[in-house]
């Protein structure tokens, strides 16, 4: 859960070097799918995000968290929203990292192939784990969802403590 100490959105760093945007431009982002396919990157990627997890107290994202990486995990969220609705987002992310505009039809055809790639994909495919909850963002501001999420962990954080 972001705190006002945190940087918002979270920075990415690799070797001291601030990747944020470089992983999220157009360039990387087409070739993610193929890549995260690949069941020896996938093994790899599963065992270090575990490792990162170990002690708990870990909030992480990830189209198999909750079915692969952490399937144990003491709460596990499923965002959904529209294709329309993520390719709008993605289009403002482009537009401020300063990529050349791209057309929503463009973006939306995009989404649509990665979601069946990593729908269809034999490791660690997409799928929303049986126990997590599921929260529609359309038309959610980044707060909003999060206090969604904050208030399902103390609901969840509740039901635990009278067990």
């Amino acid at each position: 859960v972001p705190s006002p100490f945190a940087d918002i959105p979270p920075k990415i760093y690799l070797d001291d070097h601030d990747v944020t945007w470089d992983i999220r431009s157009v360039t990387v982002t087409s070739k993610v799918s193929a890549i995260a396919s690949q069941p020896e990157v996938r093994k790899a990627l599963v065992k270090q995000q575990q490792e990162l997890g170990q002690c708990g107290g870990c909030v992480m994202e990830g189209r198999d968290i909750g079915t692969k990486v952490f399937p144990q995990a003491e709460v596990k969220i499923f965002l959904t929203a529209s294709v329309q609705e993520r390719a709008h987002r993605r289009q403002l992310d482009l537009i401020n990292q300063g990529e050349p505009e791209t057309d929503l039809t463009s973006i939306e055809m995009a989404i649509q192939q990665r979601d069946r790639t990593d729908s269809n994909r034999i490791e660690s495919p997409l799928k929303k784990a049986a126990d997590a909850f599921e929260i529609n963002t359309d038309g959610l501001s980044v707060e909003a969802v999060v206090g969604l999420i904050v208030d399902l962990y103390h609901s969840r954080q509740s039901l635990v403590a009278k067990t």
